[in-house]
Parts: C-alpha cells; sequence; structure tokens
C-alpha cells in the first residue's frame, strides 16, 4: 500500500500539500520506489501474518478491479495481469508453512490451538467485558486491568494475561463499549461515502490523483480487514500513519469536492478558538503525565540502585513512585518481590523485609484485584508470614481467576492443610494433579510436609478421574485422555494391571513399552530412553540421543552422567524412574511481565511457588500423563468440581 501510495504522489500532476512534495522529492531523487514494495512483501511473508495477508488479498482485488477499468491497455492485457497477481499470491500463500495449515489441516483439530484459541479467548473475554459495561466501556486501557476476570474459565493455559485482546472490534466493545461501536461504525461509513464521492470527483486524465487516492482508500480497507484480528491502535507508528492516510484523503477533497468544504465552512475567529483548545488540551495532558513519568525516572533509579544491591535505596526510589502513581501496579508488586526475595546474613532484616514485601503486595492487590500474579504473591507471602487462614483467601480468588495456572490449586491445598482443614487440601491438590497430571510425579511429596497426605492424595487423583469418567458418551473425545492418564496415575502406584486395563482403551507405543519392560519382558523399540535401559553397554550414547530429541539441543556431559549413574544405580525401570531420576528446582517466570506491564527497565519477577520436577518424567514419560495447555472439554468438565470446592472453602472461612 504505502508503495501504491508514494507512486502516486511520485505521478501526481497536481501540486500537493508541503509533505507530499517533500516525499515526492526522496522517491524522484532516489529513483527506485519498487524497494518499499520489496521490503513490505518480504517483512509480511516472514511474519506469516493472517491478518495481514487477508487484508493484502483484499487490496490487491481492489487494484485488480481498477485494473479493469484502465483506458490504456487492452482488456486481454489486463486479464493477464489480474491472473498473473492472482496466481502470484497463491503461490506466496502455499508456499509459507504457517499460511498453508489453514487449508490443509490432517485432523479438524489441527489449528485449533496456539493462535486460533488465543483470538478465541480474548474476543470472548473482550465481548464479556463489553457485556458488563454495554454504553460507555470499562474505560480507555482498562483491559489489562480487567482481563483475567472476564476470561472464561475453558481458556485453560492459554492467553492467561494480554495487554490487548488482538482484535479492534473486542477491543473497542471491552473499552468504549456501544458508544465506540457506533463511533466505530459512523467513521467507516463516512470514508466510504466520501471516498465515493472523491473517485467520482476526479478526472481520468488525472491518473496519479485516481492512483493516490484509491491506494489511499484501499489502505484504510486493508488495515481494517488486518484489525479484525489484531488492536495496533497503541503502536504510534501504525496510528500515525493512519492519520497521515485521512489527513491526505481530506486534502484530496478540499480540491475536488470544493462545496461541501464551502458549505461547512468555520470561521477564521472559530479555527483560533480550536487550536488555542488544542493548545490548553496539550497542556493539561502534560501536566497530568508529569508525575507518571517523574514516577517513571525515580524507578529507574531504583532499579540501578538494585543492579549494584544498593537495597535501601531501590526501596525509597521505588517507594517514592508508587506513592506519585499508587495505581500503577508495577511499582508495588517490584516493591513487594524484591524485597521479599532479597537475603540478608541477618534474620530480623529478612524479616523485617518479608513484612514490607506482604505489606506491598497488599497494596498492590489493592490496586489491581483482578490481576492472579499479585493475589498468588501476596498469599505465599501470607503463608510465609504464618497467616494461613490469609492465604486462603488469596489463594481462592487467584484460583477464581484462572483456573488452570500451575500451582494456583496446590497452593490453595497448602494453606488448607496449613489450618488443619485435610479433607478440603487434600481435594484441592487432587484438582490441580488432574489438571497438571506429572505434578503427582513430583520429588517435593517426599518430603516431610507431604508424605503424610501423599496417600490420600492419590485416593482422591484416581476417584476424580473416575468420577469424570462417569456418565460420559462413548463420542466424547475426553474420554481418551482421562483413561490415559487414569492408567499413568496406576502406572506410578504400581499397579500394573489396573494401568494394563486403562492403556488397552487408549494405548501409546511410550505406555506399552514401558508396560513391557516392567514385567521383565524385553519390548523392540526404538525410543532411545528405553534403549538406554535395555543396552547397559551403550548407555551413554542413547541417553545423549534421548536428550538432544528432547531439548532440540546438545547435552550437557554432566546432565548425561547423571542420569546414567542413575541407571546404574537402579534393578529396574521403575525404580529410576521413581527413586533415583535426577531432580530439577526452579521458579517459574512470569513470562511477558515487564512488557505486560509497559515498563521493562525492571527485573523480571518469578512465582514463589516451589516448583521441584522429576527430570525422567517431564523429559522423556511426559506422554504418560499429558497436561495440555489448552483443552476446552477437560476445563469444562473440571470447573463444576472447582466451583464445589470454592463452595465448601467459603463457609469454612467464614467462621471464626
Amino acid at each position: 500500500c504505502g508503495y501504491f501510495i508514494l507512486e502516486g504522489v511520485r505521478r501526481s500532476v497536481v501540486a500537493r500539500e508541503a509533505l507530499a512534495s517533500e516525499i515526492e522529492a526522496k522517491i524522484i531523487e532516489s529513483g527506485k520506489p519498487d524497494r518499499f514494495a520489496r521490503l513490505a512483501l518480504v517483512d509480511l511473508y516472514t511474519t506469516s501474518s493472517r491478518g495481514g495477508w487477508l487484508g493484502m488479498v483484499l487490496v490487491s482485488l481492489s487494484g485488480g478491479l481498477l485494473l479493469l477499468k484502465h483506458p490504456r491497455l487492452s482488456l486481454r492485457v489486463r486479464w493477464m495481469i489480474g491472473a498473473g497477481l492472482l496466481t502470484g499470491l497463491c503461490g506466496i500463500l502455499f508456499a509459507n508453512n504457517r499460511l498453508r495449515s489453514l487449508f490443509f489441516s490432517t485432523t479438524p483439530l489441527d489449528g485449533m490451538g496456539g493462535e486460533t484459541a488465543f483470538r478465541a479467548i480474548t474476543n470472548a473475554t473482550g465481548w464479556a467485558i463489553g457485556l458488563a459495561h454495554p454504553f460507555l466501556g470499562a474505560g480507555l486501557g482498562s483491559v489489562p486491568l480487567l482481563y483475567q476476570k472476564y476470561r472464561p474459565a475453558w481458556a485453560g493455559r492459554e492467553a492467561e494475561l494480554v495487554y490487548q485482546l488482538h482484535g479492534t472490534p473486542a477491543q473497542v466493545w471491552a473499552e468504549l463499549g456501544g458508544f465506540g461501536i457506533v463511533l466505530s461504525l459512523g467513521m467507516m461509513g463516512w470514508l466510504g461515502y466520501w471516498g465515493v464521492r472523491l473517485w467520482r470527483s476526479q478526472s481520468v486524465a488525472l491518473e496519479g490523483d485516481r492512483i493516490l487516492s484509491w491506494s489511499l482508500l484501499s489502505g484504510l480497507v486493508g488495515y481494517g480487514v488486518v484489525s479484525i484480528t489484531d488492536y495496533q491502535l497503541d503502536i504510534v507508528c501504525i496510528s500515525g500513519t493512519l492519520i497521515v492516510y485521512g489527513v491526505s484523503l481530506l486534502s484530496l477533497l478540499r480540491q475536488y469536492v470544493p462545496s461541501h468544504l464551502e458549505t461547512h465552512a468555520v470561521k477564521t475567529s472559530r479555527i483560533v478558538w480550536l487550536c488555542w483548545g488544542l493548545v490548553g488540551l496539550l497542556i493539561a495532558v502534560g501536566l497530568w503525565l508529569a508525575p507518571i513519568h517523574r514516577a517513571w525516572q525515580l524507578s529507574s533509579l531504583g532499579f540501578n540502585a538494585l543492579s549494584q544491591k544498593q537495597i535501601e535505596p531501590f526501596k525509597n526510589y521505588l517507594a517514592q513512585a508508587h506513592e506519585l502513581a499508587p495505581w500503577e501496579s508495577y511499582y508495588s508488586y517490584q516493591l513487594g518481590w524484591n524485597l521479599s526475595t532479597a537475603t540478608s546474613e541477618d534474620k530480623q532484616v529478612n524479616q523485617s523485609r518479608l513484612s514490607q514485601g506482604l505489606k506491598f503486595f497488599g497494596r498492590n492487590v489493592k490496586a489491581s484485584p483482578n490481576q492472579e500474579s499479585g493475589t498468588s504473591s501476596l498469599g505465599w507471602l501470607q503463608l510465609f508470614s504464618r497467616q494461613p487462614s490469609l492465604a486462603t483467601a488469596s489463594f481462592l480468588q487467584s484460583t477464581r481467576l484462572v483456573p488452570a495456572k500451575r500451582g494456583g490449586f496446590h497452593s490453595l491445598g497448602v494453606s488448607l492443610l496449613g489450618q488443619g482443614k485435610v479433607d478440603l487440601g487434600v481435594q484441592a491438590i487432587a484438582l490441580e494433579i488432574v489438571r497438571d497430571p506429572l505434578w503427582l510425579t513430583s520429588p517435593l511429596w517426599r518430603s516431610a510436609q507431604y508424605a503424610a497426605v501423599y496417600p490420600q492424595v492419590q485416593a482422591a487423583v484416581v476417584q476424580t478421574y473416575q468420577k469424570l469418567l462417569q456418565n460420559r458418551p462413548l463420542q466424547d473425545p475426553l474420554i481418551a485422555y482421562l483413561h490415559q492418564c487414569l492408567g499413568g496415575v496406576y502406572w506410578w502406584q504400581g499397579k500394573l494391571t489396573e494401568a494394563e486395563a486403562e492403556w488397552r482403551k487408549d494405548a501409546t507405543v511410550l505406555g506399552q513399552a514401558v508396560l513391557a519392560i516392567s514385567k521383565n519382558n524385553t519390548p523392540s523399540t526404538e525410543i532411545p530412553i528405553l534403549r538406554a535401559w535395555l543396552e547397559p553397554q551403550n548407555r551413554g550414547q542413547w541417553i545423549t540421543k534421548a536428550l538432544l530429541q528432547t531439548n532440540k539441543a546438545v547435552p550437557d556431559p554432566k546432565d548425561v552422567q547423571a542420569i546414567q549413574a542413575g541407571m546404574e544405580q537402579s534393578k529396574s525401570l521403575n525404580q529410576w524412574i521413581k527413586q533415583n531420576a535426577p531432580t530439577r528446582q526452579y521458579p517459574r517466570e512470569r513470562a511477558g511481565f515487564g512488557v505486560l506491564s509497559r515498563h521493562i527497565d525492571g527485573p523480571a519477577p518469578t512465582d514463589f511457588f516451589p516448583v521441584v520436577e522429576n527430570v525422567a518424567m517431564t523429559q522423556f514419560f511426559a506422554e504418560l500423563l499429558p497436561s495440555p495447555s489448552y483443552s476446552t472439554e477437560l476445563d469444562n468438565a473440571l470447573q463444576p468440581l472447582r466451583e464445589r470446592l470454592w463452595k465448601s472453602i467459603a463457609p469454612a472461612q467464614s467462621k471464626p
């Protein structure tokens, strides 16, 4: 579109405004305006933007229609050019693997996860926000603050937090409500009406102006198509370009449709007052932004001090930033997280920092009560401060916001166990494991804190799976998954007969091989980690291949040695997997926290939830206990069980 616009400027026989003349001069000076088109097409192809290509196809079709009416070309030449353009576009579309997957999916479910699911979730959330605020919307900038409150439970672990809804209609409806939708439709109608009048008013002889007008309108229509699947109006480059397009159209309208502008002419005095009004508005905006930018500056100084491990200056700077902009939850979150994770040799200092972190996380939740990251972090600090009942209230809120968040229901269960409410705690942890079955294999269950309740947790997990399987139609796609997971639980418990019965209904190659080895048989398998167990003489080579296959990177020799040493200490495959496999402990990072907060100068925080993994299970045998990131069937089936648990906990919380 940019190429067509610039080409129209270059060929225009009518003098343009100063900006257009400057662009024209530069393009003519370069002599190669087609470079812009080449670069734009390469960019569009490599990003594989579906909305972008849809807009490009629409613009190309409009260009084809214009070409068919070109007076200087024969009909045959016009059809040949149009066919060549269509062939080229189709060739590019089918050559791109991401775009090709839209047309050639092996199963009906292909392509339903990932970005398709992401946009379905964000649009459903935007619709829910708009329904709750139908007239004027929730307000500009409200989406990231309210998103998790209205996010559907069936979303699973997809699109847990976003800054914008990746769809302009959904964004406008959520933030501006019906008023915004009416305004948008009115603007599109206005552009269409005056675009048609402009086209009819221009002489065929003025070919450059006609190309410019058509290109401007086509570009706006193309962006309108892109905006259905994306929202980019918060990016100055894009919104600024749209303003340039609009101003260019107004300039053409002023030249070719003077009667309209003369009829609605504004007197000079009114123009002066309008200009001064805009100046006053800019001054007001500047005064409003001053404390926000001052807070940002102070936080930058604080993070510089933190990078030099100067905790007190960091705390002072961030506290000032928080006081200047208390509605920005970013500052209170960074204060709470950094103070509570900063360690000192002095126990009193650590306790003081923990108390301060607890205070600032409380302020964070007050400023932004509908974000899971703040409520769950507050809950863990309350657990560390031996306040399990308060922690339960925080985890109740966090699990309601993002029910499928890994660690959420486990955290809720730990807070209930801390109050002596074993039955409710076991139910909560069982729901955690049913949504994330690999958590059943965590070495954390061997610790003294959890070993006593581990048998009850396993029994509750089995009961939950059996309950989910009851009265479920045979055609239900969830049945195979539930049998697979239940078989994995039985196998982990050492109940091979029950595991075989479940896996017979939905057996995997890996599951069959593991069962065969567990029965002291030697299956014919090409799975590297199993070959490592079956061929001790080549164990190191097979372990290396297994790690390379799993991680898509050359493995560290220390990792190979650790796995090999565990195998050599084990008498059976089950003993190695369940007792002697390497473990890994780490905190999960809050991915995209800075970008989503629109602050990228601070450190990326991590969760307080203690992740302890069995490396053998997470890297090699995860297929035995699968945990889909996105499964509407699974989360819809679990949601009634979650709501029942929440209702059971709420009355208990209200009792003294």
